[in-house]
């Protein structure tokens, strides 16, 4: 007789805030001129590795009932088969998903990724957790809202501190010696997918991005353990994922069919917040929603004796679109691109 395993488990969300190793502002300083040949873009100065201050990846926040800004969360599942569980969720399809103030989902995998939080107004919050299979939401894995609020730390970028900066070159450590700096040049954050007013299928979108920095190998060394940061339609707060971890990648789904916004930022590694000098401009893109209602137009594109449906947004970019399309598929044909171009352009043309 055929035995049935069942999958039951249960999910705990803990919140907690990710507390700055220095105050707010002191990472980033002005700087006159450029060690990379008068570049405009404003450098980094950091403590050199091994000094009082520098960030620890294993270093344990404090859980708290107030986040600050910047918040982790941890999420514990308690799988009745914890083999069964494993051999059904370690894979690519497969994520943990957490909805924040009623929004889309952001998704990281299921094992391992930290999940970390960025720039949230302050204020109330909510969120709550699902898992991920196959692509799909499994309803019966959700968990209850968690509520909590979000405050600035008192203690960080506060006026007396600032004024104690005013005319101080050099940072002081704790025993008043002169600390040494490491400067880099600001790296800057550049989104190649989505490209600009493309349209996306169904209600899901990954972000491919690049750091665009005059020497990767420093950049490497001290932003091993940061994170790309993105917000995706002016919501309430960015969501991260690390850079440098190729198995961590953005995905956010549940997106409402239509246009959609994302900015991103990359994280300092003293202060764990968002450096704005490196965000890219606002990148704007559609999502077609499950049964394309909001594409203006579905293409047919035969290729490699393949049919493929292409749903376009109006005021989508058939240019970028048959780039899009070409480069996600591995089409390395100099000519498809133009061809797909041209199958918008003809079909938004009869209507």
């Amino acid at each position: 007789m055929a035995r049935i395993s069942c999958l039951a488990f249960f999910l705990f969300l803990l919140l907690s805030t990710t507390h700055p190793d220095v105050v707010s502002g002191k990472g980033i300083k002005l700087k006159k001129g450029s060690k990379s040949g008068g570049s405009a873009r404003r450098p980094i100065k950091l403590k050199k590795k091994g000094q009082s201050g520098s960030a620890s990846a294993s270093q344990k926040s404090k859980p708290i009932h107030n986040a600050g800004s910047s918040f982790d969360v941890s999420i514990q599942i308690s799988p009745v088969n914890p083999d069964f569980f494993t051999s059904t969720y370690n894979t690519t399809d497969s994520r943990i998903c957490i909805s924040l103030d009623g929004s889309s989902y952001n998704c990281w995998p299921v094992f391992g990724g930290k999940i970390r939080y960025i720039n949230a107004v302050d204020g109330p919050h909510s969120l709550h957790a699902v898992l991920m299979r196959k692509g799909e939401l499994v309803a019966s894995t959700i968990t209850e809202s968690v509520q909590f609020t979000t405050v600035e730390d008192p203690e960080i970028g506060s006026e007396d501190e600032d004024k104690e900066d005013e005319g101080e070159e050099d940072e002081i450590d704790l025993d008043k010696e002169e600390e040494k700096k490491v400067q880099i040049d600001m790296p800057m954050l550049s989104l190649t997918v989505p490209p600009e007013k493309v349209t996306l299928p169904g209600t899901s979108v990954q972000f491919v991005s690049n750091v665009v920095t005059g020497d990767m190998g420093t950049f490497k060394e001290y932003f091993k353990y940061q994170f790309t940061c993105y917000n995706v339609d002016l919501s309430t707060a960015h969501a991260c994922w690390s850079i440098f971890d190729e198995n961590v990648v953005p995905y956010i789904t549940h997106l409402e069919p239509g246009l959609h916004t994302v900015e991103g930022v990359i994280t300092h590694p003293e202060t764990r917040k968002a450096i704005e000098e490196t965000a890219f401009e606002t990148r704007t893109f559609f999502t077609s929603g499950e049964k394309n209602e909001a594409a203006a137009v579905v293409v047919e594109v035969d290729v490699d004796e393949q049919t493929y449906s292409i749903p376009v947004a109006a005021g989508g970019d058939a240019t970028n679109q048959g780039i899009y399309f070409c480069g996600a598929r591995g089409i390395l044909n100099e000519e498809c691109p133009g061809f797909v171009a041209q199958k918008i352009m003809n079909a938004a043309n009869q209507f």
